[in-house]
């Protein structure tokens, strides 16, 4: 039977998550909310996806354009026009990174529709992933196969 990752199922895993993505080491998180290293890796390689990623830098982009409205307005407010021209700017090119993020997010969800998709073809897509991949030892979802020789990076194989 497959070991629960111990990480998905830790009452701040949002938060784990969120600090792993937003760039934190993973001994600084294993530290913080005590987990092993080891175990904190394999789920970061393993159970973050890279919707997960999206998610996260357009909270943090969206972040920074509120940021920077404030800065703008406390800069007008102490008459410091350059100040307050300089945050628009760097607005502008936060909010053009938004769009961009967006637009990729939004392309990649449109690229396969699986309601169009005839059962026959989802179960060959299904065979061929279930062929290329194993399962997790630790929660027993897909992982891909390891070439041979390839080190896996876990103590159990």
């Amino acid at each position: 039977m497959a070991r629960t990752c111990l990480t998905c199922a830790h009452p701040s895993r949002a938060a784990i998550d969120l600090a792993l993505l937003q760039g934190k080491t993973a001994s600084s998180v294993a530290r913080e909310y005590e987990l092993n290293i080891d175990g904190l890796l394999r789920h970061k390689a393993h159970h973050l996806s890279k919707s997960d990623e999206t998610s996260t830098t357009l909270a943090m982009l969206k972040q920074v354009i509120l940021e920077l409205d404030q800065a703008a307005l406390e800069a007008l407010s102490k008459g410091d026009h350059r100040a307050a021209i300089d945050a628009r700017k760097r607005k502008a090119d936060t909010l053009q990174s938004l769009l961009q993020v967006e637009t990729q997010e939004t392309q990649a969800q449109q690229k396969i529709n699986p309601s169009k998709i005839p059962y026959q073809v989802l179960d060959e897509i299904v065979a061929k992933v279930q062929a290329s991949h194993e399962r997790c030892p630790f929660c027993g979802g897909f992982t891909p196969k390891k070439a041979a020789g390839q080190l896996s990076g876990s103590p159990i194989n």
